[in-house]
């Protein structure tokens, strides 16, 4: 996931840290960034002239970025990658060949069957596509084989329709926020032995939340009282915080660990790499490099996918 618009940010340096198979840790020198997106075994961010950046792996299409538009967000999946404009179009790419294999279509934009053609936010699961709609509803198109398609409460035609103010598509199932701070999480039917991620939890119906976040095997959301709460699956993992030390801002998780950042411009990291292979830089991804404690923090990125971490900080 990454943090929703760039419209107004500052730039700064993007750092990267954790495992590196094919520099995806690597940014590119001299780039000023107001957005990054870490996806698996590559990176992608939005530079401060409104460029998509890429590094790391480009198999499967991964570095065949869109060019000639001011981009304000993007979004890095599996392999391939999606990108929201100045003016809200949205542009797709990668994903390998659409007619090979499953043909998912995730690396192509196909044609909104609601005539909608505004949207203010993406978001890139591992092989499909979240996309926020001006109305308030989701788009969904790419893989559907876990339910990754079947989003609650998504039609402004029903009685009482709240729409939806920020999405996050993990591995396999996506979460969204509504404009009440109540949140749908739906998808991961069936995924190998790992479902509840994709399956709402017993919470207070009270309770109001913030932000939220899909990683490949678990979900997260923040209260307004800035404390965290958690579903899914642990795996290796250790069991994630439920307070943070800071007011938290965003919060998401990675493919095996987990990450926030607070109002104070803080990063913390928690978890377990959970990896084999690739070198790691700086820090493993579920610890922060020690020479950010003192960093101010901008922006934030980790992905459902990936083992690594991005962030830019204050020059």
């Amino acid at each position: 996931m990454c943090e929703a618009s760039s419209a107004g940010q500052q730039g700064g340096t993007a750092i990267c840290w954790g495992y590196d198979h094919h520099g995806e840790c690597t940014p590119p020198s001299g780039e000023k960034f107001v957005k990054v997106s870490a996806g698996h075994k590559f990176s992608l961010g939005v530079n401060s002239n409104g460029e998509i950046i890429h590094w790391g792996s480009t198999y499967h299409g991964r570095g065949n970025v869109p060019s000639g538009n001011i981009f304000v967000q993007v979004s890095a999946g599996y392999d391939h990658g999606i990108a929201l404009d100045a003016t809200g179009n949205v542009y797709a790419w990668g994903g390998g060949d659409p007619n090979a294999g499953l043909g998912w279509h995730q690396g192509t934009v196909g044609v909104d069957p609601t005539g909608e053609h505004i949207y203010t936010q993406v978001s890139a699961g591992e092989a499909f596509n979240l996309v926020l709609r001006s109305n308030g509803t989701i788009w969904h198109w790419g893989r559907d084989s876990e339910e990754q398609d079947e989003i609650p409460d998504n039609d402004t035609a029903a009685p009482g329709f709240i729409p939806y103010v920020a999405i996050d598509a993990g591995g396999h199932h996506g979460i969204g926020l509504k404009a009440d701070g109540s949140i749908r999480v739906w998808g991961a039917v069936n995924y190998q032995s790992c479902t509840t991620q994709g399956v709402m939890p017993q919470l207070p119906s009270d309770d109001v939340y913030i932000a939220v976040g899909a990683g490949h095997y678990m979900s997260c959301a923040v209260k307004a009282d800035r404390s965290v709460v958690w579903w899914g699956c642990l795996g290796c993992n250790v069991v994630p915080p439920t307070t943070i030390n800071g007011s938290v801002q965003f919060i998401d998780n990675g493919y095996n660990h987990g990450y926030a950042k607070t109002t104070g411009s803080h990063v913390h990291a928690w978890g377990n790499p959970c990896s084999t292979g690739g070198t790691i830089v700086f820090a493993p991804p579920n610890e922060v490099p020690s020479f950010l404690e003192n960093a101010i923090v901008l922006s934030v990125a980790t992905g459902h996918s990936n083992d690594h971490n991005i962030v830019i900080i204050m020059d």
